[in-house]
Order: structure tokens, then C-alpha cells, then sequence
């Protein structure tokens, strides 16, 4: 038969067989759903299925394209009709697992698994993910291991292996499989999502930035990338910029809705508006056990002077590992307000210690110590009259600060040079604590230890200082004792510090390999 024929054959087949379906349909919606145009995806699919409502691939299709936005229970009943079907139904039998575990069920999606061994690595990543919603950490790194002996180039697999390396502090190994990730699936959400919140960890916020905005151009709707780029942008002090894309955040289904709603809920309290704040908290069940909600809420009482309240939510915060100058702040003023004058020093003296103390926290630290008659007062006495000076110098680190949170290093670097050579004698921590961090991102370790040390023999005993110096010395030395005696004292000091428990746990690695 000559090609030409076989086409039109082949052209009437699909008239006569497909209940008036175009190719063109079927093709369209293959694509679309590849290439994340899930609106393109559903209007061909809804064609296509009119067309020819039995088609076993169309449902195939329109199960993935559900799970795709969030419809577990169109997805569940989608792969449930093809899970004895021979050609799809190995792999219906995993969507399905994987709708069950979106939509909450871990248990079940274990037992729509079944037992080992699993016919691919998503099925691997899949069980490991529910055993890790089932709290049974353990099984889930032996089936990622076993996952990834089967097959080393699943993506999903790599991805949890990197949330478990994370979790761990083992950034080394976080990084490998970023790479090894975004090289197999360039394109994939998750892996553009998890590789942008590795950048953030390493402190790379202009790339971690460009890694949503691919995904949101992918998606468009991703809360999860939405709520990111609202997060840097009020960093960088543009509020106007967070609320709109917290506004488009609002609009999903997404379950990290309840965090985008929190977010919204933060910057009413940072604008005084308390009963905003308040109602926003108010539709937040309180039984989900998230500390940045207690934060908020001891927040919100504090300001609404409901002293007792804000007492409890906040001590429960801290006390479960949680570290925010607003709530060690907001705790010691409900504590003095309510008479526990001791208490109240206990709870502000970590943040009041801290060489950047600002006015307000030294205000209070000068208060509370001289109605206790500690003999720290006279020293908060003068660092606040110091504080209260006007100087360039601070006007040069808010500038400093601004280039940071673009991860300027260069032009942060430039700014504390110029500040150290009008200057070479000041006394201010921050100024060489920052520098030393500038040069260490630079990849000038042997500046960045001396402005380092300098900071160190201004302020021994501060926390701050002492994850700095001790981060960048393990960063050319390795887990030597100097290292593990600044870690030691900065993570006594700030133990809820998340930067600095994560500075440990690498130091802690290192150690134990």
C-alpha cells in the first residue's frame, strides 16, 4: 500500500472510530497538559471526551489533568475506572495512590500501592512521601534509597531525597540533587519550587526569584511560587508588590492558602491594623499546629492588650523552638505590663544582648534592668543614648542592608569598605559582622575571617557574631574546635535561630563523616 493511501486510511479510521474526534483534539490536549497550559488542556480534553466519552487515554488524561489542579476526587474516580486496564492501569494504580495522598489519605494511598516491588520511582516517592505525612520517617528514607537503586533518574525520588538532605542540614547532598534534578526535568513545578528554596537557604535570592517566576510562567496560579515572590518582595520593603501577589495567592485552592492568608494577616499587624489582622487569624482553625501562626496570634493579642493571651501564645512559641525579635519584644512588654517585671528581663535580655539592639528593645532593656537594679542598666543607659545619636553610618548600612536582600554582595561590600576606611576604628559590631559575610560571598575568606574576628572582640559573647565567625572559619577549616566552640555559644544563645540551628546541623555533618 503506498504511504499516501495509508494516510487516508488512516484519516478515515479515525472518522469512522472516533465519534467525529478530531487528531487535532487529542494531540492538543497531549501538549497543553505537557507544557503546563492547563486551561488549553481542559477545553481540548472536554472536545475530546464529547467526541468519544468511553476513550480509556481521554480519561487517562483527564485523571492527570485534575490532579494537575487540584480536583482529587474527579482524579480518584478517573484512574479508579482504569486501574484493570492494560495499558493504563499500572499507572492509573499510582496516580490514583498519589490522588488519595493529595487529598489527605496516606493510608490509602499506601494500600492502592500495594506491596513492593513498585513499578516505577514515582510509586516509590509516593509511598515514601505518605510514610513521611504518616510520621515514619525511617521508611521513608529506606524507600527512597530502595527507590533510587530501581530508578536513579526519578525525578519525584530526588526531590524527596533533597527534603529529607535539607531537613538534615546536609546542603552538600541538597545541591547534587538539585542539579541532578533540574537537569532530568527542567521544566517540572516541583523541582523549579524546591530548587528556588534551596537558593533561598544559601542566601542566593536573586536566583531563587528567577525559579518562580519560571514557574509562574509555567503556572501561573502557583500559590506556593506566589507566596514567595510576595515574601521577597516585602524584604525588599515593596508592600504594594506583596499584597498583590498575596491577593493572587488568595485566589487557589492550594493548601498553603492557609499561609498566604496568614502572610495577609502579618502585614496588617505591621500596619497597625490589629482587628484586620485579628478577623484574617480568626478563620485560621487553631488546630493547625504551624509556630508562625502562634507567633501571629500572641502578635494580635499584644496589640489588642489582651495581656494573659499574648503571654501564653508567645511563650508557647518560643518554648517550642520559634525565634522573632517582634515576639521577644512583644512578650517582655505584656509580662512587665502584668507585673512580671524578672520575667520580662528573661525574655527580652537574648534580643537586648544582641549588638544590633535597636531603640525600642534598648528603651526597654534600660527599664526593665534599672526597676530590677541589675547592674547591667548603666550599660543599657549608655547604649541607648548611643543608639539615639543620629550618624551616616547608618544611613550607609541601611543602604548595605537594601543591596543584601538583592544579593548584591558586590555593591554591599562597596559600601562597607567605604565605611571601615572613613572609619577604621569604629566600634560598630554590625558593621564588621556584615562586611565578613559580604567578603564570604565574594569568596575572600581571608578578609572575611579578619572582619570577623573584629567583630568578635566587640562582641564575645553575641550570638550573631559568633554563627559568623564560626561559619566562615569551618568554611576554610572544616569542624575544628574553634568552629564548634562559636557554634556552641551562638546556638545557646539563639536557639530558635533558624539560620543559625542549620549552620549547626552542617557543622554537625561534617563532624560525623
Amino acid at each position: 500500500m503506498k504511504m499516501v493511501n495509508a494516510s487516508i486510511l488512516l484519516a478515515i479510521l479515525c472518522i469512522s472510530g472516533c465519534s467525529g474526534e478530531t487528531v487535532s483534539e487529542r494531540h492538543e490536549a497531549r501538549a497543553a497538559l505537557a507544557s503546563g497550559n492547563l486551561e488549553a488542556a481542559g477545553i481540548h480534553l472536554k472536545n475530546a471526551l464529547n467526541a468519544a466519552p468511553q476513550d480509556p487515554e481521554l480519561h487517562y488524561l483527564n485523571g492527570k489533568l485534575a490532579l494537575e489542579t487540584g480536583n482529587y476526587d474527579l482524579a480518584k474516580t478517573e484512574f479508579q475506572r482504569l486501574t484493570s486496564h492494560p495499558q493504563f492501569g499500572k499507572e492509573a494504580r499510582v496516580l490514583l495512590a498519589q490522588a488519595y495522598l493529595a487529598a489527605g489519605n496516606a493510608q490509602f494511598a499506601l494500600q492502592t500501592l500495594g506491596a513492593e516491588p513498585y513499578p516505577s520511582g514515582q510509586a516509590y516517592a509516593i509511598a515514601a512521601d505518605a510514610s513521611l505525612t504518616l510520621g515514619r520517617g525511617e521508611d521513608a528514607a529506606s524507600l527512597i534509597n530502595r527507590g533510587l537503586a530501581a530508578d536513579p533518574k526519578s525525578g519525584p525520588l530526588i526531590l524527596l531525597d533533597t527534603q529529607l538532605a535539607i531537613a538534615r542540614g546536609d546542603l552538600q547532598r541538597a545541591r547534587s540533587n538539585m542539579a541532578r534534578a533540574l537537569a532530568l526535568m527542567p521544566n517540572d513545578v516541583p523541582t523549579l519550587l524546591q530548587s528556588g528554596r534551596l537558593e533561598l537557604i544559601d542566601g542566593n535570592k536573586a536566583r531563587a526569584e528567577a525559579l518562580f517566576d519560571r514557574v509562574l510562567k509555567r503556572k501561573p496560579g502557583n500559590a506556593v511560587a506566589l507566596l514567595a515572590k510576595a515574601a521577597l518582595a516585602h524584604e525588599r520593603g515593596d508592600r504594594a508588590a506583596a499584597q498583590r501577589f498575596l491577593q493572587s495567592a488568595a485566589q487557589s485552592n492550594d493548601p498553603s492558602n492557609l499561609l498566604t492568608q496568614a502572610f495577609m494577616a502579618q502585614l496588617a499587624i505591621e500596619a497597625g491594623d490589629m482587628e484586620r489582622a485579628n478577623a484574617i487569624m480568626a478563620a485560621i482553625p487553631t488546630s493547625v499546629p504551624l509556630p508562625y501562626f502562634d507567633l501571629l496570634r500572641g502578635l494580635i493579642a499584644a496589640g489588642r492588650g489582651q495581656n494573659e493571651l499574648a503571654i501564653s501564645q508567645l511563650q508557647g512559641f518560643i518554648q517550642h523552638g520559634g525565634e522573632s525579635a517582634a515576639a521577644r519584644m512583644a512578650l517582655a512588654d505584656a509580662l512587665r505590663k502584668t507585673g512580671q517585671t524578672l520575667q520580662a528581663w528573661r525574655a527580652l535580655k537574648p534580643l537586648a544582648s544582641a549588638a544590633n539592639a535597636d531603640e525600642r528593645v534598648l528603651q526597654l532593656a534600660a527599664d526593665l534592668t534599672a526597676s530590677l537594679k541589675l547592674p547591667e542598666a548603666a550599660s543599657y543607659r549608655e547604649r541607648l543614648r548611643a543608639a539615639r545619636q543620629p550618624t551616616p553610618l547608618m544611613d550607609e548600612l541601611r543602604a548595605a542592608n537594601v543591596a543584601i536582600s538583592q544579593s548584591n554582595w558586590a555593591e554591599a561590600d562597596r559600601i562597607y569598605r567605604r565605611a571601615i576606611e572613613a572609619d577604621p576604628d569604629s566600634t560598630n559590631v554590625i558593621l564588621f559582622n556584615n562586611a565578613a559575610l559580604a567578603r564570604l560571598n565574594l569568596k575572600d575568606t581571608t578578609s572575611a575571617i579578619a572582619l570577623a574576628r573584629r567583630a568578635y572582640e566587640l562582641a564575645p559573647n553575641d550570638p550573631v557574631v559568633n554563627d559568623t565567625l564560626g561559619w566562615i572559619l569551618f568554611q576554610v577549616q572544616g569542624p575544628t574546635p574553634e568552629v564548634v566552640a562559636r557554634m556552641r555559644t551562638a546556638l545557646a544563645g539563639q536557639p530558635g535561630n533558624a539560620e543559625i540551628r542549620l549552620h549547626a546541623q552542617q557543622i554537625g555533618n561534617a563532624m560525623r563523616r
